[in-house]
């Protein structure tokens, strides 16, 4: 049996779909199930918090996960590998903040916030820019 970690966020839609098409018969709502065995394709679904799908992956909760590039580049320290590029969940990481902001770097210090550590100080570590980081979590539905 192959156990798949799919994340619970904006993503889960699109896998079960791109699933479907592939011969699984998974289909949506899944309700409040957080683990779904299909026997008859020797296919067990656990859906996790998206930040937590590598880790899964990496500890070998599930063998395979869907999950998107922001979350492997913000979990860098963990050993998995991206397999494929699957074609949907496309996202871009912004700094965002008021219009009296936009020259942030300007500013002696700035505070950001975000559910990113790393790729934010990454960010503003190769712009030489100082920044104060507050570590923000979001939860998905």
């Amino acid at each position: 049996m192959i156990t798949l970690a799919l994340s619970k966020g904006k993503l889960l839609d699109q896998s079960v779909e791109i699933l479907s098409r592939a011969g699984f018969l998974l289909q949506r709502p899944l309700g409040r199930n957080l683990s779904i065995i299909i026997p008859d394709q020797s296919l067990k679904i656990i859906i996790t918090k998206d930040l937590d799908t590598p880790l899964y992956v990496e500890h070998g909760v599930a063998d395979l996960g869907i999950c998107g590039r922001d979350i492997l580049l913000e979990r860098k320290e963990l050993i998995v590998y991206e397999i494929a590029e699957l074609g949907f969940g496309n996202c871009r990481v912004v700094v965002a903040g008021p219009e009296r902001y936009k020259n942030y770097d300007q500013f002696s210090t700035i505070k950001i916030a975000t559910k990113y550590p790393n790729i934010a100080s990454e960010f503003f570590i190769s712009r030489q820019i100082p920044f104060e980081l507050i570590r923000i979590s979001v939860i998905t539905q």
